[in-house]
């Protein structure tokens, strides 16, 4: 069994993730709710909005790396939405990539690239 986090849910997610930190833009193809991104892993990502998802719908994102490479549209499952806590008018939604095909787990290695790509250890 796996302790809470931080904010009192507990980790089930099979592969890390790495905050985004401005790296990353993610915007819903549907345009709406505007997204705001956290973190982003192999598996998937979370995001907040200031509505909620429905769990269990799949929907596909635009995921582009503000460093300048290829943006990637990815289609994902949500898979929890919850209030933000301290801040109720938000919500943080978990997303597991819906990925059929080779060339979908390529994009998703180049995001996850083009992040890491930017890390300096100086």
């Amino acid at each position: 069994m796996t302790e809470p986090n931080s904010k009192g849910f507990r980790e089930r997610r099979q592969s890390p993730r790495l905050d985004i930190l401005e790296r990353l833009e993610i915007r819903l193809l549907a345009g709406s709710p505007v997204v705001q991104p956290h973190n982003l892993g192999a598996g998937g990502f979370s995001v907040s909005s200031g509505a909620p998802f429905s769990v269990g719908a799949v929907h596909r994102f635009v995921i582009t790396p503000k460093s300048g490479g290829s943006a990637a549209s990815l289609a994902a499952k949500v898979v929890y939405c919850h209030r933000e806590p301290g801040n109720l008018s938000q919500f943080v939604s978990g997303f597991v990539f819906v990925t059929s095909t080779e060339r979908d787990l390529a994009k998703i290695e180049g995001l996850l690239d083009a992040m890491t790509g930017t890390l300096s250890f100086d």
